[in-house]
């Protein structure tokens, strides 16, 4: 009886022990996804140093899967590619990582080397002067870095405010710093919400095969309104069972099989 009763006295004590070991091995499962992220990209960095491009190429996407997001990783897959002379894949990772990491000076130039490469030449629709200043600023500073700084100055508009509120100061340097504040942070912030609206309505893609002819409807019956070559970047226009619309950088458009690109 006394056994029963002292088994009894230890049930809540091991109840606790096996609600512990419930929670740690929930919790180890819950990080091995990232673990195991973490480990595909070093055995990545591991097998680029050691020439093995293939094999780090292999291991970048095995870190992607396991859900390991990075503009670091992005960059690093298209430096495997590119060293693999896969410039469609490249420039695909590439275009990936600068949605991320826009202004990594390193990254916008292997960028250009990469583009650089491909036998496309094609000319562009004239932009106004306006577009272009707004189109090179938008690429160098991104929509979440404008957002930053428009948001640092709002607050600091903010206090500035308070502090002249509250001290019913009467100082000229205190409001001109208010207007300089309010003058920089709403047209910072403006300017961000536009830019991501900007790439969130415009679907771009990069040619993946060597040679892609475009044709004037979605299919192989028709005339070739033009021929693009591996790595080029274009915009999506429409889509069509197993055929892409797609826009080129002269304003060309035309439709493409869907194998033949891959979604930025």
């Amino acid at each position: 009886m006394n056994r029963v009763a002292a088994a009894f006295r230890t049930t809540p004590a091991m109840a606790f022990s096996l609600f512990l070991a419930l929670v740690t091995c929930t919790a180890a499962k819950s990080q091995s996804p990232v673990a195991e992220a973490e480990l595909a990209y070093e055995e990545g960095l591991k097998a680029y140093i050691g020439a093995d491009f293939q094999g780090a190429v292999e291991s970048f996407l095995l870190a992607e899967k396991s859900g390991k997001t990075s503009g670091e990783l992005l960059y690093n897959t298209a430096n495997a590619y590119f060293r693999l002379n896969n410039l469609g894949k490249a420039v695909l990772y590439y275009e990936r990582a600068r949605r991320l990491t826009p202004t990594d000076e390193l990254l916008i130039h292997s960028s250009r080397i990469a583009r650089r490469k491909t036998m496309n030449r094609f000319g562009r629709i004239p932009r106004s002067v306006w577009s272009k200043y707004w189109a090179a600023g938008v690429a160098r500073l991104g929509p979440r870095w404008m957002f930053f700084v428009g948001l640092c100055f709002y607050f600091t508009m903010v206090t500035l405010l308070g502090f002249w509120i509250w001290t019913n100061s009467r100082n000229d340097w205190l409001r001109r710093g208010f207007a300089l504040c309010l003058l920089a942070a709403i047209p910072l912030i403006a300017a961000a919400l536009k830019a991501s609206m900007d790439q969130a309505g415009t679907k771009t893609a990069v040619i993946l095969e060597t040679r892609v002819d475009l044709h004037d409807n979605p299919s192989n019956i028709g005339p070739v309104e033009a021929t693009v070559f591996e790595g080029l970047v274009v915009h999506i226009v429409d889509r069509s069972e197993h055929w892409v619309e797609v826009m080129l950088p002269d304003g060309t458009k035309g439709w493409v099989e869907e194998t033949t690109v891959e979604e930025v």
